[in-house]
Order: C-alpha cells, then sequence, then structure tokens
C-alpha cells in the first residue's frame, strides 16, 4: 500500500505562516508602567507651555471674567515670563516670523493704537501723492482766457481702480481671510474661468482675525499684499475666528458682546480697509462669517457684520457684501440651501464654513456686488 504524503491546504500554511514563521508572532509587547507614562505626560505638557507660552496669554485674555480666566493668566503669565527670560519663546517667534504673524512693523500700529475718528471721517484715509512730472517748455505762445470768463474745471482723473477689464488685460483680484475665504475664492475662479476678464489669486491665512493683531496683524498684511501683488481689487472674508474680548487702544479691556466691542472691531476693520484702499486706489469688497448653528456664534458674526456695514461706508472704496444674510435659509441657519435648483449641503460639519458646493452661492454675490464698477465678470 502506498504512503500518501500529507498535505495541507492554504489555509493551513498561511495560519502557519501567521503563527510561526512571521516575526511577529514571536514579538512580546512591551508596556510602560503607569507611573511613568503619567511622568511622560507632564513633561510634554509643560514642554508645550513653555514653548508656546504666549498662545496661552492671549486665550486667557480672551476668556470672559471669571475664574477660569483668573486661573489661566495666573499660570501663563509667570510661564511666559520664564520662558522669554530664558530665551525658550524664541523658536515660537521664529515660526510666527516664518508664516508672517508678526506685528510690530513701523506701518501697523494704527490697528493698535489708532484713532476712532476713522469712522466718521476727521481721520482721513493717506492720500497717494501723483508722481510728479517736469512740465516741458513751451515752444509756441499759449493763449490765456480772459479775465472775465471763469477757468474751466477740469474734470478729475477715472479711479485707476475702475475698468472696464478684457482678456488682454484682465481685472487683478485678490481673495484673502481666513479659512472662510478658500473655497470662495475658488468658486470664484471657477466661475469667471470662461471669460478670463479677472485674474484672481488667493491668499489664505487660516485662523486670523481682528481682535488678536498682536499675533496677526491684518494692516501690516494689507500693506504687504499692496506691494507684492498690486491688486486692484480686494475681496475680504474675515471674522470666524473673532469671538474673543480686545484692548482698546487707551488700554481698555472690551468684552465681546458689548457695543464698546462692536465699535471697536468696526474701528479695525477701517483701518485694514484703509490700508489695502490706499486712499480710492483699490476697491475692497469686505465680507464677515455667515450664520452658524451655534447661536453662540451666530449672534457675534452678526454683531461683526453690523460693524463690517459701519466701516465700509467710512471709508473711499470699500464696499460691505453681506453673507450673514444673503445665505440664511428663511433668515436663519441651515445645512442645506437651494442652489440652481438643487438642496445642497452648504456646510461643513462644524456649521460655520462653507462646504465647496455651498461656496458658489457667496461667491456669485462677491461677483455681483463686483459688476456695477468692472461689469459681469462671469
Amino acid at each position: 500500500m502506498a504512503l500518501q504524503t500529507p498535505t495541507r491546504s492554504r489555509n493551513d500554511e498561511e495560519r502557519f505562516i501567521d503563527e510561526v514563521e512571521h516575526p511577529a508572532a514571536h514579538a512580546h509587547g512591551r508596556t510602560l508602567p503607569a507611573g511613568k507614562v503619567l511622568v511622560v505626560v507632564v513633561v510634554a505638557l509643560v514642554t508645550a507651555m513653555l514653548l508656546n507660552s504666549a498662545a496661552m496669554v492671549r486665550a486667557g485674555t480672551g476668556m470672559p471674567d471669571g475664574l477660569t480666566r483668573t486661573l489661566v493668566l495666573g499660570v501663563a503669565e509667570p510661564v511666559d515670563s520664564f520662558a522669554h527670560a530664558t530665551y525658550l519663546d524664541r523658536p515660537r517667534e521664529q515660526l510666527d516670523a516664518l508664516f508672517d504673524t508678526e506685528s510690530t512693523t513701523e506701518g501697523g500700529q494704527e490697528l493698535l493704537t489708532g484713532s476712532a475718528g476713522i469712522l466718521n471721517g476727521s481721520d482721513p484715509a493717506p492720500q497717494t501723492p501723483p508722481p510728479s512730472v517736469s512740465a516741458p517748455p513751451p515752444t509756441e505762445p499759449r493763449l490765456t482766457a480772459s479775465p472775465s470768463a471763469p477757468s474751466p474745471t477740469p474734470a478729475p482723473p477715472p479711479s485707476p481702480s475702475v475698468r472696464t477689464p478684457t482678456p488682454e488685460a484682465p481685472l487683478r483680484v485678490l481673495v484673502t481671510g481666513d479659512s472662510l475665504s478658500t473655497y470662495i475664492g475658488q468658486q470664484m475662479t471657477n466661475i469667471t474661468a470662461d471669460r478670463k476678464v479677472a485674474e484672481i489669486t488667493q491668499q489664505q491665512f487660516n485662523g486670523t482675525g481682528l481682535t488678536r493683531p498682536d499675533f496677526f496683524n491684518w494692516q501690516v498684511k494689507a500693506e504687504q499684499q499692496n506691494v507684492e501683488l498690486n491688486p486692484e481689487v480686494v475681496v475680504m472674508i474675515l471674522g470666524g475666528n473673532d469671538g474673543w474680548n480686545m484692548t482698546a487702544p487707551d488700554g481698555s479691556r472690551l468684552s465681546w458682546g458689548t457695543q464698546p466691542w462692536i465699535d471697536e472691531y468696526a474701528r479695525r476693520v477701517a483701518v485694514v480697509m484703509q490700508a489695502y484702499a490706499a486712499g480710492g486706489m483699490r476697491q475692497v469688497f469686505w465680507s464677515g462669517p455667515p450664520t452658524a448653528r451655534d447661536n453662540t456664534f451666530s449672534g457675534i458674526f452678526a454683531q461683526i457684520n453690523e460693524a463690517v456695514a459701519r466701516a465700509a461706508q467710512a471709508i473711499p472704496g470699500a464696499h460691505f457684501v453681506d453673507l450673514y444674510a444673503a445665505t440664511a435659509v428663511s433668515g436663519a441657519y441651515s445645512d442645506f440651501a437651494s442652489i440652481d435648483g438643487q438642496n445642497v449641503l452648504a456646510r461643513q460639519p462644524d456649521g460655520v464654513h462653507f462646504s465647496y458646493q455651498g461656496a458658489l452661492q457667496p461667491a456669485r454675490l462677491l461677483l455681483d456686488a463686483m459688476s456695477p464698477a468692472y461689469g459681469a465678470l462671469a
């Protein structure tokens, strides 16, 4: 009788490899005692506090009055002083410089210390002086007007920020702001792609706003963007990160939700609008955040939009584009919106940001607001 060679099925072979031959079959788990784990966690937290102590101070300063704010600042301020004295905050400062979050430059102090007169016109926007041109010597006699005839008043030159764009000379548009501007700028680019009369550049700075110029100074950024990009039109979407207390130019602390807070926010918006407009050389179309799912945030955003609308009235060339009311559904927040006859998911899970599809609506609103000056761009 012939001997039969034992056979193994494929499943047996795989199980044999998994259980015997694979190196992981011989590995033994290693664990740390609970005490050591706790020490590692504590060391990591202390290191993080020392390396980014200024962020703790900013967070504590923005909290409402109460025990939590007192405790946070009671820890954060001594830690921040120690980190600065021992140079442990230098890596964070270098990263701030690398990502352009510095606020201390010669040109950006009005956002911190400027007068509220900018809102009523008593602080006029600086005018850009025209280039000096030497008059050529006369080559023939000139006729002079009769003394009795009134001198003709020359027509003011057209603003360089308002013209009819063409594919050969497209309108230079900068879309900037916080993360709310990302999908809106992309949709504006898509909408205007066919006509090619607008050249859109996007620059987003996530997590920024106007309540923390010690972290990111938008006046400084506006001046830099004007020089580097020379836009004709600036579209700003900002305010989603601005639910913080502020410090007024006189040093007093302003709690969000109060009228002084709204006044100060309007002043800061006006300062940045003025920086972009550069004496009327550019048109600025500014939108605050839309409605939010959370009622507290939605209330703050309503006040931000109120402040932006007020600031736009004070700055030549500035326009307020209301996305708060215009993208609401029946006057309130909604995850869904009707766009082009379809019910689409218009917001992201955080209940604030627009989805990519939902950003089509605010993008169209902004382009419509620009059309009286520049014609149809789409």
